[in-house]
Parts: C-alpha cells; structure tokens; sequence
C-alpha cells in the first residue's frame, strides 16, 4: 500500500463446476480473529478522538465557537499507517482499517461538503495501492455495483472473503505447486500492500484468474451459510467456503 500495511472436517468437493476438487480445512487462528475484532474497536476509539482533537483545535485556530470537521486525505491516510502495526497480520490491519473509516464516517455524517461513506470506501483503496486494492476493486464492482452503493460493511465483508481465499488450502497449494515452480519474480518480490502470497497470485494474470476463481467458490459458499441461516464466523469461514 502506498505508506501501507507492511499483511467441517476432512477434505470436502466443491459443487460448482470449477476444477477445484479439495478444499482441505486449515488450522484457524482464532487468537489473530480474537485481535482483529479488538484492533477494530480500538482503532474506532483512537481516530475518533483523533478528528475530535483535530476539530477543537481548528475551532480554536478560528475562534469559532463550534466544531470545524476537515477530511485531510494525505494527512489522515498518514495518521492511519502511522497507527497501524507494520508487523501485524493482515487480517488486524484490515480490521485496524475498517476501525479507522468507521470513525471517520460517523464524523462526517450529515455534514456538508465532506466524503461520503463511499468516498471513504474508495479513498482507502486508493490509499492502499496494488496488489491487494486490485482484488478489492474488483470483487466490489462484480457484486456491490457502482462505487456510489459501495459501504464500510461491504469492503469489510469482501477483506474477509479475500483473506480466507488467500489462507485456504487451495490457495497455498496452488502457490507452492504451480506459482512458486514458473515465476521468475516471485518470491523475491517485496511483501508490501498486501501478504506475500497476494503478491504471488498477482504475478501473472493467469494466476490472478485463478484467484477470482477461487474467491467466487468462497462468495458463493458464504451465501449458502446465510440461507442456511447459519452466519459463520472468520474462523469457520478460514478454509471452509
């Protein structure tokens, strides 16, 4: 990212027609979904106190008698990498994230002349750089449709279902078996916006195809939990779409 993140049992067939035979369970981390709830609410407190503290202290640059709201994009971005933990998993950044626009939209609500929920949305994105916004833009545009209809919730919804494709099973054999053995530039690609495994399904676009693949059985699995009516946590959705 630009100043960014630096992040049932037995083998089951899938019913789609999708080549994809094994979707083999992994070990879920309960302790890094545990933290990522907790790096979510955290992040929601801190930068809200943060555009509170930097409202008052516009106000009282203008000796204005009420609260000045301000978007900075540089300059929130900034106090948002600054925040975030390089060395955290990318699930707690993301969550660190969704914290972090959270606040700023609840800020911003009903005020005029500032981002919409959707410009927030677009705007870490932005922010975020290649790989990683690259499978985000594109999920969001297949199944939420104009950016305008894009929310917090959404993106959130679509960084869990990208951080389960990415530590499925599938995922990490197709890595080792297949991108590892004919990629020249990956592994020694730098491990930044985005975790190293990211970075290898966007070194080709073969590969890439074969993560929109992948993330498709997930999307599709995460539907048919909720018409189950069963919602899933992130750790039973970890390699189980």
């Amino acid at each position: 990212m630009n100043q960014s993140f630096n992040s049932p049992s037995g083998p089951q067939k899938c019913d789609r027609d999708c080549n994809v035979t094994d979707i083999t369970p992994a070990d879920p981390n309960h302790a890094v979904v545990h933290s990522a709830v907790l790096g979510k609410e955290r992040a929601y407190v801190y930068f809200n106190c943060y555009l509170a503290e930097r409202s008052r202290e516009l106000a009282k640059a203008s000796d204005s008698d009420t609260e000045l709201v301000v978007f900075d994009p540089q300059g929130d971005w900034e106090a948002f990498v600054k925040y975030c933990t390089p060395g955290n998993a990318i699930r707690i950044q993301f969550a660190t994230l969704i914290g972090c626009l959270c606040a700023h939209r609840d800020r911003f609500a009903e005020r005029d002349g500032l981002p919409s929920e959707s410009d927030l949305v677009c705007w870490a994105l932005d922010r975020m750089g290649s790989p990683m916004s690259d499978f985000l833009w594109w999920s969001l545009a297949r199944e939420e449709g104009p950016k305008k209809y894009w929310t917090i919730d959404s993106l959130e919804e679509h960084m869990t279902l990208w951080s389960n494709v990415f530590d499925s099973g599938p995922a990490k054999e197709y890595e080792e078996h297949v991108i590892r053995l004919t990629s020249s530039l990956y592994p020694h690609q730098n491990a930044t916006n985005g975790s190293f495994i990211v970075h290898a399904f966007s070194s080709d676009f073969k590969h890439t195809r074969r993560a929109f693949q992948l993330w498709k059985i997930f999307w599709h699995k995460h539907f048919e939990y909720a018409a189950n009516s069963h919602q899933p946590s992130d750790v039973e959705m970890t390699d189980a779409p």
